[in-house]
């Protein structure tokens, strides 16, 4: 006859409790997945809810500073005409002062020449009268109004130069908002576009914020 099975063998009783903790383990593991699962879910939809809130805020407040910029920089484009037109009425008269400053050359010169003209007279007839005073005057009066039109030219030749330095800062703050214009308009761009493609985990692209 055959001899007796010698492997070892689980008892009964032990072989149930070895199973029923094999299921319990399976079942307290697979809640427990079914609780991560969940969480991880709710934190999946705040991130998108988070991501959505902020690119919406920063959308905003890119809309509100492309506003803003293009308002100033109409409103320096605007006080830079005005400057410019400023400049070219004082050029304007710049150029008239200066013509009557050279105007008055012709004429001091003539008094001058008058004026030293009577000094060879003979002794006896060089005489310090209303016609000398006169003449002296004149030449005076004639150097002072050359002297005080070319200190008005000076002055405004400063004041130009003074406009034309404003002008160009102006030109280049015009210039550098509109470049900051075209960055935020490009980063506007960007974010709208990045509000139509946001994934869900495991999503595609197109995938719509979760609800």
């Amino acid at each position: 006859g055959g001899g007796r099975n010698t492997r070892p063998s689980a008892h009964p009783v032990q072989w149930r409790m070895n199973t029923d903790n094999l299921l319990h383990d399976g079942v307290r593991v697979r809640q427990s997945s079914q609780r991560l699962r969940a969480r991880a879910l709710v934190q999946i939809k705040e991130a998108f809810s988070v991501r959505k809130n902020t690119t919406e805020t920063s959308a905003k407040a890119l809309k509100v500073k492309i506003e803003e910029t293009e308002r100033l920089r109409k409103e320096v484009f605007e006080v830079m005409q005005s400057v410019e037109g400023e400049m070219e009425t004082l050029r304007e008269a710049i150029t008239s002062v200066r013509k009557t400053e050279h105007g008055l050359e012709s004429p001091l010169s003539v008094a001058q020449a008058r004026l030293t003209k009577r000094t060879i007279k003979p002794d006896q007839e060089y005489v310090l009268d209303a016609a000398e005073l006169s003449l002296e005057r004149e030449v005076k009066d004639l150097q002072r109004s050359r002297r005080i039109l070319n200190q008005e030219s000076d002055k405004q030749e400063g004041d130009y130069e003074k406009l034309d330095a404003q002008r160009a800062q102006m030109l280049q703050d015009i210039q550098d908002k509109e470049a900051a214009h075209a960055i935020d308009s490009d980063c506007l761009s960007s974010l709208s576009a990045l509000m139509g493609r946001y994934l869900e985990a495991g999503g595609s692209p197109g995938t719509p914020f979760p609800k």
